[in-house]
């Protein structure tokens, strides 16, 4: 006799792409703060890169952002040219500058219908190619939050690099006026203008609005599609014909097993038929019978779990705050680079009538690091690894490493203001520079004081945590990152110091205490990842 057959619900994790998708805005912002970065780069004076080889440059980056929509989304034409007239508007806060110069409002009209037509067209090129071959693979499955917030910190972080140029160069006040470029429209100012101090500081002004942007995108972005749309998700589905009949059959085996257990027959491993054997005593849950073994009865069936993405299918409070409180700083970062211009809300262009404030150069240069690790903490919290339940690697020092971290990243902040205090006081007039000097030297013993807190970490990261990967590879990216800071903080005192209050800025300069700069806001994001996924992934 056969018992009744079980229904056993096959379930497997697929994905499913939602309504609310942030794929678009993903790569419009993206191949737009490509284009800013590398026409920055190209035109950085001496300009030796050529005009034309500049505007093919962003033609290949525009197509190249097409390609990317043929290629890993599952949009058509018109997602193609959403995207293409997104990218085309939001590099309109640039083509102002050159539409603006000598041209009459229908010549701007045509140029701006005409620009985004070009752009729209460039951008469907791209998704042809794209869409010719093999796709890359499932494009439900990618992350485009997460892309997003990454591209979001590729923007802050070159807008800290022009920052770092800005005042390595010392062009912070090429321009006297702000919100305006030298008493016109700032997105206006026409590009023939940008030269010397001028395009550094203008550059840096442009750039600033961009990442402002891009982050209030990102806000919309999280409050939109955090755990509501364009996420991997399990669904439960329905079996086909040939899983509903291996469904029968498991479940006709498993229903087989119990009653044998219960008579005390024998059963084949893979038989769908019992040989009764009427002599045989019942078997009692939990115990062993010498002739069955254990009891079927104690191994329960279960269903194959929901993927682990789930748990964060709703949406999460807490990064929307975070999200705001991240664009409500960028706000205020760009209020605090103008008024460290001006000193006051002013409209003249008059360098009498305005009051520079190198205090708020300094929390000006601190705030922008700050942001960055903001942006960085987005992009790990909209990644896959923490949208996922990864088992937690359980170790005793775990607590140590989450307490160390966050020593890390405040020794890191106070080590970024004295940096910021000591560069921009550095032969001040108004600054008796003895004290400076003294600031120096605090900033080489906390430097030191990091560089035993960053070696701890890194030596535990990888020496005790092999097993989680993002904690391993951080430790070692932060001991990486220290020992070159080390060297290029040496160059860069032994040039700064070497050279005279009168003497004009060599190149190298510049660039070493950039890079010291940029690295320095390197090592504070490594530093807020690190105690980010100490908390994370360590029990």
């Amino acid at each position: 006799m056969r018992p009744p057959t079980t229904p056993h619900p096959s379930t497997e994790v697929r994905p499913v792409q939602r309504r609310r998708s942030c794929d678009i805005p993903a790569i419009a912002f993206g191949t737009v703060v490509i284009m800013w970065a590398a026409g920055y780069l190209c035109r950085m004076s001496p300009a030796l890169v050529p005009a034309w080889a500049v505007l093919a440059l962003l033609v290949v980056i525009q197509t190249t952002g097409g390609w990317v929509v043929g290629r890993w989304t599952a949009r058509g034409m018109a997602g193609a040219a959403m995207t293409g007239m997104l990218t085309g508007a939001i590099n309109l806060l640039v083509l102002g500058a050159i539409l603006a110069e000598g041209h009459s409002r229908t010549e701007q009209l045509i140029g701006v219908v005409g620009f985004l037509g070009v752009t729209v067209a460039l951008t469907l090129a791209g998704w042809v190619l794209g869409g010719r071959g093999a796709r890359g693979g499932p494009h439900e499955m990618i992350n485009w939050l997460g892309w997003f917030a990454k591209i979001a910190v590729l923007a802050t972080g070159v807008l800290i690099i022009a920052g770092g140029l800005v005042t390595g160069h010392e062009a912070g006040l090429a321009v006297v006026d702000w919100p305006n470029t030298e008493g016109q429209l700032m997105f206006l100012y026409p590009l023939s203008k940008m030269t010397g101090g001028v395009y550094y500081e203008h550059a840096h002004r442009l750039y600033g609005a961009l990442v402002g942007l891009t982050t209030l995108a990102l806000l919309i972005a999280i409050w939109r599609c955090d755990g509501a749309g364009g996420e991997p998700s399990a669904v439960r589905r329905q079996p086909s014909g040939g899983e509903e009949q291996e469904s029968r059959r498991t479940g006709e085996q498993e229903g087989l097993r119990r009653e044998a257990g219960d008579r005390g027959a024998e059963i084949r491993d893979r038989g769908v038929e019992a040989t009764e054997h009427q002599d045989a005593k019942p078997s009692e849950p939990g115990t062993r019978n010498p002739e069955l073994g254990t009891p079927p009865t104690t191994r329960p069936t279960t269903t194959p779990p929901l993927a682990s993405s789930l748990h964060f299918a709703r949406p999460r409070p807490w990064l929307r705050a975070f999200a705001v409180a991240a664009f409500i700083l960028v706000c205020i970062q760009g209020v605090l680079g103008g008024l460290r211009v001006t000193g006051k809300v002013t409209l003249s262009t008059d360098p009498a009538e305005t009051q520079p404030q190198v205090i708020l150069a300094i929390v000006h240069g601190v705030t922008a690091q700050v942001f960055l690790a903001m942006m960085v903490s987005i992009a790990a919290f909209t990644s896959r690894a923490w949208r996922e339940r990864s088992p937690l690697l359980t170790h005793p020092g775990a607590s140590t490493d989450r307490t160390v971290s966050a020593v890390l990243v405040g020794t890191l902040l106070a080590q970024t203001l004295l940096g910021a205090t000591f560069r921009h006081l550095h032969n001040h007039p108004d600054y008796p520079q003895g004290a400076v000097t003294g600031v120096l030297h605090l900033h080489i013993v906390v430097a030191v004081v990091a560089l035993t807190l960053i070696l701890f970490l890194g030596v535990r990261a990888w020496g005790m945590y092999r097993h989680q990967p993002r904690v391993h590879k951080n430790g070692q990216g932060l001991m990486h990152a220290v020992g070159m800071q080390i060297l290029l903080g040496i160059v860069a005192m032994v040039a700064v110091l070497s050279r005279g209050a009168d003497e004009p800025i060599p190149w190298w300069e510049v660039l070493i205490t950039t890079m010291h700069q940029a690295l320095g806001a390197a090592m504070l994001a490594l530093a807020t990842l690190h105690a980010i996924w100490t908390r994370r992934l360590l029990a």
